[in-house]
């Protein structure tokens, strides 16, 4: 197994987003970030999260989730070969930060991911009870990010959905494991 290992998440840093938009695209289909001032791969995820969020609201009830994605990601977290066919590698920003190293993921070293963030709201599909999280989802019809913040301790995923041609794609998947 191929990995990349680069810097320590300790130069995890944020940035600003500028959002490019292209002839005949209403403000509800998928915009691209631009990665300007991305001085490393921490960089060009806080900018991607902050692509994924901006001018959304936060969700955290689950009753909520469009259909479709819901659908979706059942299919991607259940089966290995739909997982792969749906991630667009030329768009993913894919990292595991440890403590020591960063792992880059490609086409060469994805490992097939079956954790389900939906197990981690209460039975009323939202966080508000768990105690030290702050889970939340934001969304268009061309759009799909969770993250999974522990209060004392940090970020620990960052995952986005951009619908491309007509199917959900996984283009964001920074996991924090320091």
């Amino acid at each position: 197994m191929l990995i990349s290992i680069m810097t320590s998440c300790a130069s995890r840093g944020s940035a600003s987003i500028a959002v490019e938009k292209t002839l005949g695209e209403t403000l509800d289909q998928t915009l691209s970030p631009k990665f300007e001032g991305a001085n490393s791969i921490w960089d060009s995820v806080e900018i991607k999260a902050n692509w994924f969020t901006k001018n959304l609201k936060p969700y955290r009830n689950l009753n909520q989730v469009p259909k479709d994605f819901a659908e979706f990601y059942a299919q991607f977290i259940s089966d290995s070969i739909f997982q792969l066919q749906h991630i667009a590698y030329d768009k993913l920003i894919g990292v595991i930060g440890h403590c020591d190293t960063t792992i880059r993921f490609t086409k060469v070293n994805w490992e097939y991911n079956n954790w389900d963030y939906t197990k981690f709201f209460n039975e009323d599909n939202n966080t508000d009870n768990i105690d030290g999280w702050d889970n939340t989802f934001y969304f268009t019809n061309k759009r799909f990010y969770y993250q999974f913040r522990l209060k004392e301790i940090g970020w620990i995923y960052k995952t986005g959905f951009e619908k491309i041609k007509g199917k959900w794609q996984l283009t964001l998947y920074d996991e924090n494991a320091c």
